[in-house]
């Protein structure tokens, strides 16, 4: 008996951490930015240049294979609706909102 209220705090303490990350389309998104320049919250991509890895190929197996690798490991900065790479972390958005409000 004692297991089975353990077993229900612990599942809850779970389900409030999940909930904290905003759902898009049912799909939990943990890294969400703030796009200055389209003063909006996106999720981030990463784009792959197809005609760079296409000449690394043509030069050797084993550059194209680095920049494929390259390109995993890459982190996701790129807005998706503008593609500046300056995208800034939504508290860090807030706060510098309410400082020039403050102004």
């Amino acid at each position: 008996m004692h297991d089975e209220g353990n077993r229900r705090k612990n599942k809850g303490i779970i389900e409030f951490k999940l909930n904290l990350i905003p759902l898009k389309g049912g799909v939990r998104m943990a890294n969400i930015k703030y796009c200055p320049l389209c003063q909006r919250t996106v999720e981030p991509t990463k784009k792959f240049n197809w005609p760079v890895f296409i000449i690394l190929l043509i030069i050797g197996i084993v550059p194209g294979i680095l920049y494929f690798i390259y390109y995993l490991l890459k982190p996701k900065n790129i807005c998706p609706v503008c593609g500046t790479k300056k995208l800034m972390n939504v508290d860090k958005a807030a706060e510098q909102e309410k400082l020039q409000e403050q102004n």
